[in-house]
Order: C-alpha cells, then sequence, then structure tokens
C-alpha cells in the first residue's frame, strides 16, 4: 500500500523539511499544492490520491497549510488556540455580560495553557478587539498595562495590551 493511500486528511504529512497541513478550505487549492509532492501532475487524482475519495465528493473545503517542521509543537498550539478561540466567539456572541464570556469553557482552558497563549491572544486581539483582557491579566500574573482610567474603553485597553506586547516580545 502507497503511502499516497494511506493519508488522512486531517493527519500531518511529512514532505522533506515541509509539513503540510491539511485542514478546511479551498480542495482545488489544496490539490494543485499537493498534486506536484505526491508526482502527479492532474489535480482531481492528487485529491483521489490523498482523501482516497472522489474529488467530488470530497468536502469542497479543504486547505494546505505550509509549516516547518520545527514549528510543529508551536503550530499545535496555535492551532488549538484558534479551535478555541472560535468556540468561545461563536459561543458567546449574544452574552452581554462579560462576566459571563470569561467563565466560558473554552476561556478558561485558553486560560490553562498559561503565558504561552499571550502572543496569539494578542495577535486576535489585534485583528479584532475583544474581551481578551481579563485572560491577558491572568497570564501576565495580574499585571495591566491598560491605564485605570482607560477601563471600559476597548479602544484603549486594545492599544495598551498591544503597545505591551511589542515592547515586551510577545508581539510582532
Amino acid at each position: 500500500m502507497s503511502a499516497q493511500s494511506t493519508m488522512n486528511p486531517f493527519s500531518l504529512a511529512v514532505f522533506g523539511a515541509a509539513v503540510l497541513d491539511v485542514q478546511e478550505a479551498d480542495s482545488s487549492v489544496a490539490a494543485r499544492n499537493v498534486a506536484p509532492l505526491l508526482g502527479n501532475s492532474n489535480s482531481e487524482n492528487a485529491v483521489y490520491s490523498l482523501f482516497g475519495a472522489n474529488p467530488y465528493s470530497v468536502s469542497e473545503t479543504f486547505r494546505v497549510q505550509g509549516l516547518a517542521a520545527e514549528d510543529s509543537e508551536l503550530s499545535k498550539l496555535e492551532m488549538t488556540f484558534n479551535r478555541l478561540s472560535e468556540a468561545w466567539k461563536q459561543q458567546t456572541s449574544g452574552y452581554t455580560s462579560v462576566a459571563s464570556m470569561v467563565m466560558h469553557p473554552a476561556y478558561l482552558e485558553i486560560i490553562s495553557y498559561g503565558e504561552q497563549m499571550i502572543p496569539y491572544i494578542l495577535k486576535d486581539l489585534q485583528q479584532k478587539p475583544s474581551h481578551w483582557f481579563i485572560a491577558l491579566k491572568t497570564l501576565n500574573k495580574n499585571h495591566s498595562p491598560v491605564n485605570p482610567e482607560d477601563a471600559g474603553n476597548i479602544k484603549k485597553m486594545t492599544a495598551a495590551w498591544i503597545a505591551w506586547g511589542k515592547a515586551n516580545g510577545k508581539l510582532s
């Protein structure tokens, strides 16, 4: 049995020094990117080889993301953050109480990973401000760079944390 036919679409496959992480996004892009690695010029056959299914019956969404092999552990943590963050945002989108939002199991699980989550939280905060401030303060040993008079002002709180992250090497 060839390596091609045993690949699982949600597992990591090593090709040389690169790790390809196949996740949800566009299957045609995944096929075009993976086909040459499999020595296969036909994208449809590449999808069939990878996933053991007719390319038209495979979910229309697959993404191939190149990761350096030595960064795979870090990437697992980032994927964990992304999964938990999305769950938290989706499941608390209708909440009006910040206290309820920060007691959500996904939010608490992110905090449970410790300081290593700070860069991911800051990156997420930089992209779209959200209620990450309690998590950041908790992970930063109860220190907040937010001026007391800015408490409650999400724009100013976000700016303070982003500046802190850049100044402390947590955000580039």
